[in-house]
């Protein structure tokens, strides 16, 4: 999934939790709002970077599964 697919999801997920207290153009709204102050990215959410991958494998112990 893309990262406006994994939104609109939770969007509709979210929605049928409080159908009660907001509509979905009010949803809408706020999805905006939070891009519009979450700080830029240079990468995607879901990246690993190689670096991290082999700090990781270098702490792990020998003979350890």
């Amino acid at each position: 999934m893309d990262k406006d697919e994994v939104i609109k999801r939770w969007m509709s997920y979210c929605s049928g939790l409080y159908t009660a207290h907001t509509d979905l153009s009010e949803m809408q709204m706020l999805v905006n709002e939070l891009k519009e102050i979450s700080p830029p990215s240079t990468l995607s959410d879901f990246d690993i970077l190689k670096e991290t991958v082999e700090r990781a494998i270098k702490r792990l112990k020998n003979n350890k599964s």
